[in-house]
């Protein structure tokens, strides 16, 4: 299924991970290359690129048709010099603490709400949120208290999720350095063809070097194929700008022209395109290092 219960055309189902991202011969090599350099060379490659992390909260990994490609893209990332972490139990705290990584992925549902707010002046918003796994109980609403008063964190059927000013007030510093940060949820940056820069502004506002996100629902395997090629082209040395326009030469402008490719006969209403925001020359390693070998898989 994708992305708020939006399915892909009959025979997209999803395959094991090992068929959309295959383990190619060449790819063996260029592994096998760069452990060698790193034992007879220690200045041959660099030994680390950076640190990322994958928010997980699409749902709790149990008999989850979608975790296996977000493990599988972790060791493969890792095994290249990103050293990569999943978080499966993403929790209002640990979204605090995206500074720990020089690049985030928000890989969770997103839609939009609309709720009141105010004591004397009751106000209607509209806001984009991103909803989380962790349900709440009365010890964790007393712990979220301020934020939950506020509307930066707010409740839909007793789960957490977060609104664009959770990660201004979060980062209100500057803490996010020069962090890149990569969404997949859906409505990050509107809907309904409006685009709505809430949630980039906050998190640039926090001090993130670029942000990349999506108008509009997506379709699973879209984003997620995207993410994939994206990352590996930083994995190379190539900016982000670069790296997404690489992916959306391979798998398409928006998510309408991949499903139609695929013989897709019910697309969704509105194509969801990816947009960046910030620094779009960031990179993940800097031009004057040593590059990993030159060999990216590419999903199905």
């Amino acid at each position: 299924a994708g992305e708020n219960g939006l399915r892909p055309p009959r025979g997209l189902a999803e395959a094991s991970p090992c068929a959309e991202m295959p383990l190619t011969e060449d790819v063996r090599e260029a592994a096998a290359a760069r452990q060698n350099a790193r034992q007879s060379d220690e200045n041959a490659l660099p030994d680390t690129i950076g640190r990322a992390a994958i928010y997980y909260a699409f749902d709790n990994t149990v008999n989850s048709s979608r975790y296996p490609y977000y493990s599988y893209m972790k060791g493969f990332w890792t095994a290249m010099g990103l050293h990569t972490r999943i978080d499966s139990t993403v929790t209002v705290s640990d979204l605090k603490r995206m500074n720990d990584y020089g690049l985030c992925i928000l890989s969770a549902h997103g839609s939009y709400y609309t709720y009141t707010s105010g004591f004397l002046f009751k106000q209607t918003r509209t806001e984009p949120v991103i909803l989380l796994t962790e349900e709440s109980d009365f010890y964790k609403d007393l712990y979220y208290g301020i934020d939950l008063l506020t509307h930066r964190v707010i409740k839909i059927n007793g789960l957490y999720c977060i609104t664009p000013s959770f990660f201004q007030a979060a980062y209100r510093g500057g803490q996010l350095k020069d962090t890149v940060v990569l969404s997949e949820t859906c409505e990050f940056l509107g809907v309904s063809g409006s685009l709505d820069t809430s949630m980039a502004d906050a998190l640039l506002a926090g001090g993130a070097k670029a942000v990349a996100g999506y108008v509009n629902n997506v379709y699973t395997v879209y984003s997620r194929s995207m993410l994939w090629d994206t990352v590996n082209h930083l994995i190379l040395g190539q900016t982000l700008q670069e790296s997404v326009q690489h992916s959306m030469d391979t798998y398409g402008a928006d998510d309408l022209v991949w499903y139609n490719a695929q013989g897709g006969k019910r697309p969704h209403a509105a194509a969801a395109y990816p947009l960046l925001f910030g620094d779009v020359g960031v990179r993940l390693i800097e031009p004057n290092a040593a590059p990993v070998p030159q060999v990216v898989q590419q999903a199905a």
